[in-house]
């Protein structure tokens, strides 16, 4: 089909590969994201600190270089499966971080009284953790924390904090811990 005769179409473009927006093909002619097959990122945005190695040009032909430099961080999802390459992700923050916020894991132990957290941020030049128990005041941190629950409201404030000693935006968890005796436990 020729492009005069894909812009002299009558009927709507046909939607695929995770697009569900028109695209007007009187100014495009199905160019851009509704003919996407493969979505990637470099891995890293600080060539003016160190310059090589340097990503390959996507314009070069595909047995040069190109997509298939392993250093891109490619996505996929139930439409697109996972390629052959070295790095992919399904999970939107992998790509489009939040920054200088604290994603919260959250792990329950083999009591009730217990939760395990594990933290990760996307903050430049990041330096440590901060947590604030129940409002007692900020202490240091590492990437994981045993928050020891206590009967009633448990709040839990964790921010990032970066070499120059700005605060990032702190993530708030809240949990009523209701302690309950063994005996209510057992099955019936």
């Amino acid at each position: 089909m020729g492009l005069d005769k894909i812009r002299n179409r009558e009927d709507k473009p046909p939607v695929i590969r995770s697009s569900l927006t028109y695209h007007d093909i009187e100014r495009n002619a199905y160019q851009g994201f509704i003919q996407s097959r493969i979505m990637l990122m470099l891995t890293r945005n600080n060539f003016y600190e160190k310059p090589y190695p340097q990503p390959l040009e996507l314009s070069r032909d595909q047995h040069s270089g190109g997509y298939f430099w392993r250093e891109y961080i490619y996505w996929y999802d139930e439409r697109t499966p996972p390629w052959r390459y070295k790095c992919y992700t399904d999970r939107p923050r992998d790509l489009w971080f939040d920054l200088n916020t604290v994603h919260i894991t959250v792990t329950q132990g083999f009591g009730n009284d217990r939760l395990f957290l594990e933290f990760e941020t996307y903050t430049p030049n990041f330096s440590h953790y901060e947590v604030n128990n129940d409002e007692n005041g900020w202490v240091p941190a590492e990437d994981r924390w045993t928050w020891l629950l206590v009967p009633g409201k448990n709040s839990l404030r964790v921010r990032s904090v970066n070499t120059a000693g700005v605060d990032g935006k702190p993530s708030k968890l809240v949990v009523n811990h209701v302690v309950m005796p063994l005996n209510e436990w057992e099955i019936k």
